[in-house]
């Protein structure tokens, strides 16, 4: 039973991987003929996660003695004995993405109330919906792990309200855990997402610009081209706070090189509202 559980864990993180693949794989025209609505990528991607965790189900029956009943919680189990390694491994890494395939359905609505549309509009707390969710899963009740799975699902929705899971995570792995939000939803958020995620890292002293590489940069230009003279006007107008002034500062910088025009009128309205015009 022993190896069998070995065995189990191993194909759990297997099969994270394997979702993850598939998610970001291109449609076969097999599948196309299959499935001819058009499916967005969020959708697509909890497809295949809920396929990995039947294909899972059927993979622990198979592997557990007959005396054994089979349940969601045993690969939990397993993983929570990893809990003392650290976050930043790769191994780790495999576990939160499979801890976080079992929690998604129950955030995004698949198995009942749509959770992320209430966190994202501030009608439920990070730490109300841990403690709904993670009821479910008592074997790795205040796991780090878990906090991890938690933070990499609900950081991407509503950065500015996930202070209470990072407040769980000793101080040594919160950067970390900012650093793995950004990666997430740099690419889709919106310009409100943004500039909540950068007062979030502020908030927490965060390195994370200075790791990222400039990758907010490509981000900001984005957005710009999306939304035109709109969104520098718009930041503008947002409240004060450093997240604010690093997006108008590096939109500055991209805009003299991209859009001189663009960048000089932008000056000038930071200039005339006292706003630094360097980071």
């Amino acid at each position: 039973m022993r190896k069998a559980a070995f065995l189990l864990t191993h194909l759990a993180c297997v099969l994270a991987g394997w979702g993850i693949f598939s998610a970001a794989a291109p449609v076969s025209k097999d599948s196309t003929e299959r499935e001819p609505t058009e499916e967005s990528p969020r959708a697509r991607e909890m497809r295949v996660r809920r396929d990995a965790e039947i294909l899972l189900e059927r993979l622990r029956a198979g592997l557990s003695e007959p005396e054994s009943p089979s349940s969601d919680g045993e690969v939990l189990r397993e993983l929570s004995v990893k809990e003392e390694r650290d976050l930043r491994g790769p191994g780790d890494r495999d576990m939160v993405s499979t801890i976080r395939s079992q929690i998604a359905p129950m955030i995004h609505g698949i198995h009942g109330a749509d959770l992320a549309y209430a966190f994202r509009h501030g009608q439920m707390k990070d730490m109300e919906i841990l403690e709904h969710v993670a009821s479910r899963f008592p074997e790795l009740n205040e796991s780090r792990l878990l906090i991890k799975a938690f933070l990499d699902e609900l950081g991407p929705i509503a950065p500015r309200y996930v202070d209470g899971l990072l407040a769980l995570l000793p101080p040594d792995e919160r950067d970390q855990a900012i650093f793995d939000i950004y990666r997430d939803g740099l690419f889709r958020w919106h310009p409100e997402q943004l500039t909540e995620f950068l007062d979030l890292a502020f908030s927490h002293s965060s390195s994370v610009l200075e790791d990222s590489g400039g990758l907010e940069r490509m981000q900001i230009y984005r957005l710009y081209l999306a939304w035109g003279d709109s969104y520098p006007a718009w930041l503008l107008d947002q409240a004060h706070g450093k997240g604010r002034n690093v997006l108008l500062t590096t939109l500055l910088e991209v805009l003299v090189s991209t859009d001189p025009p663009a960048a000089e009128l932008l000056r000038e309205e930071m200039i005339a509202r006292s706003i630094p015009l360097t980071r």
